[in-house]
């Protein structure tokens, strides 16, 4: 299982999303992981596993010096790189252009980890129904916007069905064909990945944490994030343990 960890996009970029979509159509042994900190992020990372790959968007000039001076002292590393005026400057390097499509990935993917071609269907077979269904992708790609934009209100299946003009239970159907998780558990993964951020970064008590992601109850708050994570949002925050 390879860890493609992606971080330094700009706020309204849709790389994380189509990056998650992607692994999910093409079906390759990928995890991915989305971090807001370039240092964090290769502190997250299992350097043990010779094929960790790090997806890096580049937005500005400030992000990209601070990928040239860190990069150095991770040779190890692979690198996804999402630029229009960067080369690849090692093999460990691939190149995208800001505007990318699913067969470019596939074959930055393969040209950085050519052992998982074996474990992963060609790409006419995995991504043939997406093929037909850019429209739909799309649609999927706004929800995961609003998801962003708009977490810390009290939204749910029904709003964001509406938002983009279809069923509830189509909808549900359609995360699931191109995420894997249905819209819901998609809400609740990214609010609790931003109550991370929050406990990190800030010294917000728990209640203000809960609100401020959207959640109503403290309690459920607090289960939700042990159930994923493991831990408790107050043992993390006492911590230095890392989660996914």
């Amino acid at each position: 299982m390879c860890h493609l960890l992606t971080t330094m996009f700009t706020k309204n970029s849709t790389m994380p999303d189509r990056l998650r979509m992607f692994v999910h159509l093409l079906k390759m042994p990928v995890k991915v992981t989305f971090t807001d900190s370039l240092p964090e992020a290769f502190s997250n990372l299992d350097l043990s596993d010779q094929f960790e790959i790090l997806a890096l968007e580049f937005p500005d000039e400030d992000s990209l010096n601070l990928y040239r001076r860190t990069i150095p002292s991770h040779p190890e590393v692979k690198r996804l790189l999402i630029s229009d005026t960067l080369s690849a400057s090692s093999s460990d390097e691939v190149v995208l252009p800001l505007k990318w499509d699913i067969r470019r990935f596939y074959s930055a993917m393969i040209r950085l980890m050519p052992e998982i071609a074996a474990n992963t269907p060609p790409l006419e077979q995995s991504s043939r129904w997406y093929g037909y269904n850019v429209p739909l992708q799309e649609r999927i790609l706004d929800v995961m916007r609003i998801i962003r934009e708009e977490y810390q209100n009290d939204i749910g299946l029904d709003y964001l069905a509406g938002r983009v003009y279809t069923s509830p239970c189509y909808l549900s159907t359609l995360f699931r064909k191109f995420i894997g998780m249905n819209a819901l558990a998609y809400l609740n993964d990214y609010r609790l990945h931003v109550a991370l951020t929050l406990l990190r970064s800030t010294d917000l008590i728990l209640a203000d944490v809960c609100t401020k992601i959207g959640y109503r109850s403290l309690p459920y708050f607090c289960t939700c994030f042990k159930r994923r994570f493991g831990i408790t949002p107050s043992e993390y925050r006492e911590g230095t343990a890392v989660v996914f």
